[in-house]
């Protein structure tokens, strides 16, 4: 999923303060107009994390 988030957006997804978010399985379908801060609120509302955009990063962490 952030695979795909970097390429729609231009952006880079930095998990690295998200131990283990990289075993967890991500899957959906967003609508062509759906923009970063709605998907980006969307996961991580899903799965307990959270996120902040700097310039082209969004930076996820855990709680």
């Amino acid at each position: 999923m952030f695979r795909k988030v970097e390429e729609k957006f231009n952006v880079t997804v930095d998990h690295i303060n998200a131990p283990g978010v990289e075993e967890k399985l991500f899957t959906g379908i967003f609508l062509e107009n759906d923009n970063l801060k709605f998907i980006c609120d969307l996961i991580c509302k899903l799965h307990g994390l959270h996120y902040r955009i700097e310039k082209h990063t969004v930076i996820i962490s855990s709680n």
